[in-house]
């Protein structure tokens, strides 16, 4: 929806194929293709534009960079909603944000699935996590994915919180 009114990360550009998230089973493969075989469990990367392929449908045709099979023991709708989330905190962090090892990375948001994964990310680059968030129930759930740090927080003061934050940490990483 949001492609279509024209509020998405790329302008639209009609005619389009919509979906970019997909997970389902290999039924036939073109020439030269050895990676995979019918009956392999695969999950779509997102790795091309609405132009050229899209994923809403029973029946998909995918290019072969565009598809990675995936553990059985993955449900097919958690193999589908894997890839995007860590394209986009992939690219937030490292693309554009130029995440690095000893960086610190204040994270609001991070229950959803990009937020997750973000903290993932941020943790494999050797980055410092602060995680954000409103109730202790969820802070235990951040600290359990590997967040160095927690604040709870609420909107009025947010920005004061993560100075307060940031302040703590490199006093104490700085003696």
């Amino acid at each position: 929806m949001m492609y279509r009114e024209g509020a998405y990360v790329i302008d639209p550009v009609f005619p389009a194929i919509l979906g970019y998230e997909g997970a389902g089973v290999v039924t036939a493969i073109g020439n030269g293709v050895s990676e995979f075989a019918i009956g392999d469990k695969v999950s779509v990367i997102p790795s091309f534009m609405f132009t050229e392929y899209g994923t809403y449908g029973e029946l998909v045709n995918m290019p072969k960079h565009a598809v990675a099979k995936h553990p059985d023991t993955l449900t097919m709708e958690q193999a589908s909603a894997s890839w995007m989330a860590f394209v986009t905190a992939y690219g937030g962090l490292l693309e554009f944000g130029k995440l690095q090892k000893g960086d610190v990375v204040v994270l609001g948001g991070v229950t959803s699935s990009v937020g997750l994964a973000a903290i993932q990310i941020a943790k494999m680059q050797g980055a410092t996590v602060i995680a954000l968030t409103r109730t202790h129930a969820k802070g235990d759930v951040l600290l359990d994915k590997g967040a160095g740090h927690m604040d709870l927080y609420d909107q009025d003061n947010c920005v004061s919180q993560v100075v307060d934050k940031l302040t703590e940490f490199y006093q104490a990483n700085l003696k």
